[in-house]
């Protein structure tokens, strides 16, 4: 968990197994080839949240409180509170 980014997790936020939050994010040339800098947005899950087993969050992403993500889901936007999400990109169910 981690990279070089933020990551804050709410109270009560239960987890399952293998989580994986990156909290860094490489920006490409205009050839989109060689990487040229990083970015370092931060990760942040609000409180009372239901992560299932393997779900992956990406850099930049904000989980609103209350919000249950299926198991195995790649998360790469954010989702307001109360969402109900799963999925590879995840998408509100």
């Amino acid at each position: 968990m981690g990279i070089g980014g933020k990551i804050v997790i709410g109270t009560q936020t239960l987890i399952g197994a293998d989580f994986t939050a990156i909290a860094e994010n490489h920006q490409f040339d205009t050839n989109g080839i060689s990487p040229i800098s990083v970015t370092r947005s931060g990760i942040s899950i609000g409180d009372r949240c239901w992560i299932g087993h393997r779900v992956t969050i990406l850099d930049g992403v904000v989980i609103g409180h209350n919000t249950i993500i299926g198991a195995g889901s790649v998360v790469t936007k954010s989702f307001p509170e109360g969402s109900r999400i799963a999925g590879v990109p995840a998408k509100c169910l």
